[in-house]
């Protein structure tokens, strides 16, 4: 097997210091069957028809292991007849595969396809020869093309307006239209300045019926604000879709399209 395992251990001294070190291991997608992989992915599209994808890839025998994809192996974005190979973004603690495609319409039903390329064996074959007799072939090192979801349909939000000051318990009425059939999620950030470059920093979230086409807070509740400082409030918007998953993949995969909008407003004590 083909893998890669970094130790992170945490040392506490008797001066306090302390030492880490990170216990991760990653396997090559060349060594798992594909009823083996977890596909864990989002796409997401913003207000300018740009659907970002985000993947994470894992081993249903071992939630802790990452999988990368090897010789050949790939995930494949495919939506409007383009398609765009997902590329992997190394990180310590969060190995992700990203990528994307352009001028994708809300409603669309886009295709996350994992692709394998296993190598042939000495016959020639690119499966080997008792595999392809096996009635369970489909455990093997099949492809994935399968993964759909349905975007969301569009919104803008007509409410607050970009830049609009709030002060005190002014209320806030986030608005958006058309109302839709299912739920909407807002999620804020407020950002506060504060001495010495440092910021203090709040969030929330909430879902109601994207039927209601509007919610309400209360201004001061959305900010951490001690010194009184001048602040920024951000609103994220999102519906969300899920999609359907290949057979050949774990059941614990999963799939989901979201479409989403942001505005940013001020506030002042």
């Amino acid at each position: 097997m083909n893998k890669t395992t970094i130790g992170f251990t945490c040392l506490i001294g008797l001066l306090g210091l302390t030492s880490c070190e990170l216990d991760n291991e990653e396997v090559s997608s060349n060594d798992i069957d594909t009823q083996r992989i977890v596909l864990r992915a989002d796409l997401v599209r913003n207000s300018d028809g740009r659907v970002s994808a985000t993947a994470t890839i894992l081993d249903a025998e071992d939630a802790d292991r990452r999988i990368l994809l090897e010789k050949g192996d790939s995930l494949i974005l495919k939506g409007n007849g383009k398609r765009s190979a997902l590329e992997v973004n190394d990180s310590l603690f969060n190995p992700r595969y990203r990528g994307g495609l352009d001028g994708i319409a809300a409603g669309a039903t886009l295709t996350l396809s994992l692709e394998r390329a296993a190598e042939p064996d000495q016959s020639g074959s690119p499966f080997p020869a008792d595999a392809l007799g096996d009635p369970d072939f489909g455990e093997f090192f099949v492809s994935a093309p399968n993964n759909t979801v349905t975007l969301p349909n569009h919104f803008d939000i007509s409410s607050p307006t970009s830049g609009t000051q709030f002060s005190g318990s002014d209320t806030i009425s986030v608005q958006w239209t058309p109302a839709g059939s299912g739920t909407m999620t807002i999620q804020s950030e407020g950002n506060c300045a504060a001495d010495g470059g440092n910021s203090a920093e709040t969030s929330d979230e909430r879902s109601v019926p994207d039927s209601d086409g509007s919610t309400q807070f209360n201004a001061a509740d959305l900010v951490y604000n001690p010194d009184n400082r001048n602040c920024q409030i951000r609103f994220r918007l999102f519906r969300r879709n899920t999609g359907a998953i290949d057979s050949n993949l774990s059941a614990n995969s999963s799939l989901e399209g979201f479409q989403e909008q942001f505005v940013s407003v001020g506030y002042t004590p």
